[in-house]
């Protein structure tokens, strides 16, 4: 469940900065764009590094 929260809360802020940012340089969307990808990029990242650490954590508990 932490997982999702993690992802809906990175691509919310991601796509909500990019659109006030375009709201004050009236550049929309190229900004809320950007925003889109590095959130999407960012919330891939960090659900990956929490997969990694779940399966180093099951591994080791696995070893005794």
């Amino acid at each position: 469940m932490g997982v999702g929260w993690y992802i809906a809360f990175c691509i919310i802020f991601g796509l909500l900065f990019g659109l006030w940012v375009d709201g004050k340089t009236h550049t929309r969307p190229l900004f809320t764009l950007i925003g889109l990808v590095m959130s999407i990029a960012t919330a891939f990242l960090g659900v990956y590094r929490m997969v990694l650490y779940f399966v180093k954590e099951n591994r080791d508990k696995g070893d005794d």
